[in-house]
């Protein structure tokens, strides 16, 4: 008895001492490797790898069973120099679930190989795994795979694919915590499973970035996922339960912060205050529209245009284009009035005590105010026009002047003073062409009042007082009575010829007889030879 339990210990020694070998097991049978225990493995089997496996060789079938290959502890499937060209898992017409593995590719350059395919309708789960160190495709998807938990790191797909590499269906699930790319080829989509969060990164043909493809079905969040150079514009938004490719490209920019916009409107309720007090710039890109008046903000801004022609139009009618509450810039901007303010008397409105609203190089078009292109309210409102003009403008005058304005280089806007404290103001050399028209109020201001500040060039202005003209004196233009020569008056008319201006300061006849000025012209007021003209 006692010699048949020795022999008895022997035996159980040895295969303790086996199995300590042996890293892979199916319930508590032990295997050499992953690939013997597959091979030995029944239907609905779990295959269980307690320790770091080398792939050397071929690949692995897994063909028409039910397995679960899943890791205990920290275990790794590593790619050795004899699996440089091949995959670690062929998945075909079965299903099988992968858990808690980490596959290495050791960093192994030139292979063209998965570590995995599922293919033939062959159902994949991998679940809480680790893809590393690899220079090929993690994953070929050429059936229902999904994605649970799972990252890459220190992944390198070839050029024009990622880590996992969806070829055929449209059956490509992704859920819980995700960090990793997917390349999507001809058009297919994936879709969103459950608790998804972190992010997918997606890249896709570039004949593929059409609007209104689904790339993310099921998905509500674009902001889970990231198009990876995605031609400039394209981005994804929820429609219909899915995610869908559209174009929305920036077209505005917050200097201040960076941001990009798709809209004035957005950039201009995103907009805030910067410290210094500073005026926030915001640069037009390209042209555009917007959908409201601006200048609702209390603090200042200025909105400017990257590079010449670019049109800012607006897209709404029957309100006022410009209402400003504080200081207000537009730079360099052709801004389209859009003939769509048939109802309101003005088009632009300084309306703000203690600010500006300016016009830099600007050109206004398409302005069918029912009174005035410009108003500004009485007080310390300033309207700065800086080399600004209008074409195409039908409003019947220019500026509606109740505080103050001030004029740089070239202008073409009629000014009505419409009080005795409305204030002209000049800051350097004017050049326009054509006399800016000035109509004064109904109190005739007195000989030698001042009515353009800091300019001594009385060509550049008009007056409608009979009898009264602008003349220079110590620095600014004041009111004079007009002197003239009856005789050389009276001759000089009879030959004289003039170029008509409209009150928009646009030149509609040239060199025409004083006395043929009106003949032809629409009813309105024109100026000809420096004076005003009434066409009824």
């Amino acid at each position: 008895m006692k010699k048949f339990y020795t022999m008895l210990s022997v035996l159980l020694a040895g295969a303790m001492t086996l199995s300590a070998q042996q890293t892979v097991f199916i319930g508590t049978t032990g295997y050499d490797d992953i690939a013997a225990a597959v091979a030995a493995a029944a239907e609905g089997d779990v295959i269980t790898v307690k320790a770091d496996q080398t792939f050397a060789g071929k690949r692995i079938d897994l063909v028409s069973k039910q397995l679960t290959i899943k890791g205990e502890g920290n275990v790794k499937l590593i790619r050795g120099e004899g699996n440089i060209n091949n995959m670690f898992f062929l998945c075909d017409k079965g299903q099988v679930n992968f858990e808690n593995l980490t596959f290495d590719g050791s960093s192994v350059e030139g292979t063209k190989q998965a570590f995995i395919e599922a293919k033939n309708g062959c159902v994949t789960a991998i679940k809480d795994c680790t893809f590393a160190n690899a220079t090929f495709k993690a994953v070929q998807v050429k059936a229902p795979v999904t994605l649970t938990n799972v990252k890459a790191v220190n992944c390198s797909a070839p050029e024009g694919s990622g880590t996992f590499y969806v070829g055929e269906n449209n059956k490509f699930t992704v859920a819980g915590t995700a960090d990793y790319t997917i390349f999507i080829e001809k058009g297919f989509s994936i879709m969103q499973g459950e608790n998804l969060s972190g992010k997918v990164s997606i890249k896709l043909p570039a004949d593929k970035f059409t609007v209104g493809y689904t790339v993310v079905k099921g998905g509500s969040d674009p902001s889970l996922f990231a198009l990876v150079d995605a031609p400039e514009g394209y981005v994804l938004e929820a429609k219909d339960g899915n995610l869908v490719m559209a174009y929305s490209k920036p077209v505005i920019k917050n200097e201040s912060t960076g941001a990009s916009y798709t809209s004035v409107d957005a950039a201009l309720a995103a907009a805030v205050a910067n410290e210094d007090g500073s005026p926030v710039v915001l640069t037009l890109l390209e042209s555009t529209t917007v959908a409201d008046r601006m200048g609702a903000q209390k603090f200042p801004i200025t909105i400017k245009a990257a590079a010449e022609d670019i049109v800012l139009t607006k897209n709404f009618a029957n309100k006022l284009f410009v209402s400003n509450n504080s200081d207000l810039t537009f730079e360099g901007i052709t801004l389209d009035c859009a003939d769509k303010n048939e109802k309101f008397a003005n088009e632009f409105e300084a309306n703000q005590n203690n600010a500006t609203l300016a016009f830099v190089n600007c050109k206004i078009i398409n302005c069918n105010a029912t009174t005035y292109v410009f108003s500004v309210k009485e007080g310390n409102r300033t309207l700065l026009l800086d080399n600004t003009t209008g074409e195409t403008v039908t409003a019947p005058n220019g500026v509606n002047l109740n505080g103050k304005i001030v004029l740089k280089g070239n202008t073409n806007f009629s000014i009505t003073k419409a009080n005795g404290d409305a204030k002209i103001s000049v800051d350097g050399a004017l050049t326009n062409e054509a006399p800016i028209a000035l109509s004064l109020p109904v109190e005739v201001p007195a000989k030698g009042d001042i009515i353009v500040y800091g300019c001594e060039d009385a060509s550049k202005f008009t007056i409608d007082l009979e009898g009264w003209v602008l003349a220079a004196a110590e620095g600014n233009l004041v009111l004079a009575e007009k002197v003239v020569d009856g005789i050389a008056g009276i001759a000089a008319d009879a030959d004289t010829t003039v170029d008509v201006y409209n009150m928009q300061g646009i030149r509609v006849k040239a060199g025409v007889a004083a006395e043929a000025a009106a003949e032809g012209l629409a009813p309105g007021m024109y100026i000809a030879g420096g004076r005003k003209i009434v066409v009824r």
